[in-house]
């Protein structure tokens, strides 16, 4: 199927349809391109794109989560311990850093 374009000039849009299940209503910038939006949008210079390169080290810092980490290993070197060891905690106590 054919995408059909629209241009609704009441709104100044452009609303694309690609079929039943796929619409894209975007708004038109005169004569500057796409390119010259993006630049003249303001940038954060210290918020990577890839934010996972700056995420953080995961390693606890010394003597944190002593008890917690040595149930964790007594419960490893078991041959009786559960299948599963469940971790659990609230946002931001430190469970991915313990994982």
């Amino acid at each position: 199927m054919e995408p059909r374009v629209q241009n609704d000039n009441r709104h100044n849009e452009i609303i694309t349809i690609s079929g039943p299940a796929r619409v894209h209503v975007g708004d038109q910038y005169g004569s500057a391109s796409l390119n010259e939006v993006l630049r003249s949008l303001p940038t954060a210079k210290s918020a990577p794109f890839y934010s996972n390169q700056r995420r953080h080290k995961p390693t606890c810092l010394p003597g944190t989560r002593a008890d917690l980490l040595q149930e964790i290993y007594d419960w490893a070197d078991s041959e009786t311990s559960p299948a599963i060891f469940w971790l659990s905690g609230l946002a931001g106590t430190g469970k991915s850093t313990i994982a």
